[in-house]
């Protein structure tokens, strides 16, 4: 048996790790419905106090704002905070939290505690993963003296490698958008081999192979690029699809993770031209130019943007970067040299079709459609359609593809006030010709309103 190298070591150990996986930052714990921001439990009605009726501790307008039973939301919560525990594993606090289960809004307490705590394992846990991998990838003995992607990068099968990158600025609902394309990826068959695709989101090897800093080795380095696609897509004769949707910019600027160029403090007060002409914006958390340009020539790369109200993926961070007024600098930021990439690659010069496709997340929104159930579907159908077609998938519709998704409750634009919202207005005027983009021969469902 041959001897593996310290990166297969690595992957074997990660691929032998029983029960799902965590990805991002504060994403859900399990597949279930997301509620507004960041899977938050806190924004859902309060569980009612002992003695009281359900009907007189939930207000008219907490009903009006859920689209959720009261039955519904408490189904959910026991669901989420069962696996939670069952995640966490500590005996003494399931003891515990049998007892507090009865008091008042103990439950509401716990599920937070619970939250909190997993949450911060997880990231504590994926970002000693991330930075093990990338550690791996720098030692690996192939990959040092793993010569030339010339040499053996032609062997790969770019028709059973797809690389799906969802880009959009933070805020922007990848979390909401990532399991419907997971969905649908997971209901298509090959015709080829008559075998399902073999999905994977959030690939550490990949983001660290993207992100992470591997000795003097580029983005771009061939030989970096073969050994990473030959563990995404080894030669067994499956599609391989891999799904990656790490926002711009990504994490924070004292970031644990090891990233190339991490969030820079000085893009908060910087106007929008800076930023996206900097080295290291253009750099962060992945120089697009670089990884497109090299994983395209051995692999089918798909570029998926989606697209959030301005005020609703502004208000979704409104803390960060030190304020309303900060993080729109960012965003902005980040939103024309997205554009500036887009429009260099409009299409794509093996094909002719165009290069990137284009998501509106208010186009998927059941109140765009006051609620009307068969425009809502009508337009999800439509919306998966021309997914479909862009990325040359044989099944143009998904049954439960949908399931995941639950219409926030929240009014962003109370969250962050009159006076913000007037000021992102003025932010917004200086947005036009830039964001959202269009694609080439764009549908009406693929032109977003910023």
């Amino acid at each position: 048996m041959p001897k593996l190298s310290t990166l297969d070591r690595h992957l074997k150990v990660h691929n032998s790790k029983s029960g799902r996986r965590v990805r991002g930052g504060l994403g859900s714990i399990v597949s279930a419905p997301v509620y507004g921001g960041a899977g938050s439990i806190a924004s859902a009605p309060v569980f009612p106090q002992k003695n009281q009726s359900k009907k007189a501790t939930i207000s008219k307008k907490a009903q009006q704002k859920s689209d959720l039973t009261l039955e519904e939301v408490e189904v959910y919560r026991n669901d989420y905070l069962k696996r939670c525990l069952e995640s966490l594993n500590v005996k003494s606090l399931k003891r515990w939290a049998i007892k507090f289960w009865k008091s008042g809004n103990g439950k509401l307490v716990l599920l937070f505690v619970c939250y909190v705590i997993f949450n911060s394992m997880t990231r504590y846990n994926e970002s000693n993963e991330f930075n093990t991998i990338s550690k791996s990838l720098e030692m690996d003995t192939e990959l040092d003296t793993g010569a030339n992607a010339d040499d053996g990068g032609s062997s790969l099968d770019k028709s059973r490698c797809q690389i799906i990158y969802v880009v959009g600025v933070e805020g922007s609902m990848h979390h909401g958008f990532q399991p419907i394309l997971q969905a649908f990826a997971e209901q298509q068959i090959d015709p080829k081999t008559n075998k399902p695709f073999v999905i994977e989101h959030g690939s550490t090897l990949l983001r660290a192979a993207l992100f992470a800093e591997i000795g003097e080795r580029e983005v771009d380095d061939p030989a970096l690029v073969q050994r990473v696609l030959e563990k995404l897509c080894p030669d067994d004769g499956l599609k391989h699809v891999i799904i990656e949707d790490s926002s711009f910019p990504c994490g924070m600027v004292k970031d644990p993770r090891k990233y190339r160029v991490h969030r820079q403090r000085w893009w908060s007060t910087a106007t929008m031209e800076q930023i996206a002409s900097s080295e290291s914006a253009n750099n962060h958390p992945v120089n697009l130019e670089k990884f497109y340009s090299a994983y395209s020539e051995f692999a089918d790369v798909k570029i998926i943007v989606i697209h959030r109200s301005f005020v609703e993926t502004v208000a979704s961070h409104h803390r960060w970067d030190g304020g309303v007024e900060n993080h729109s600098n960012v965003l902005r930021g980040f939103m024309l040299l997205l554009r500036q990439f887009l429009d260099r690659h409009s299409t794509d010069e093996d094909t002719g079709r165009p290069a990137w496709t284009m998501v509106c997340i208010e186009k998927i929104k059941a109140k765009y459609y006051n609620g009307d159930k068969r425009q809502t579907n009508d337009a999800r159908a439509l919306i998966l359609q021309y997914l479909a077609e862009y990325l040359d998938w044989p099944k143009h519709f998904c049954l439960g593809c949908f399931n995941s998704w639950i219409e926030s409750p929240k009014k962003h634009v109370s969250i962050i006030g009159e006076d913000g919202v007037n000021f992102l207005l003025e932010h917004m005027k200086k947005m036009g010709g830039i964001w959202p983009p269009v694609p080439k021969n764009a549908l009406a469902i693929q032109q977003c309103s910023l």
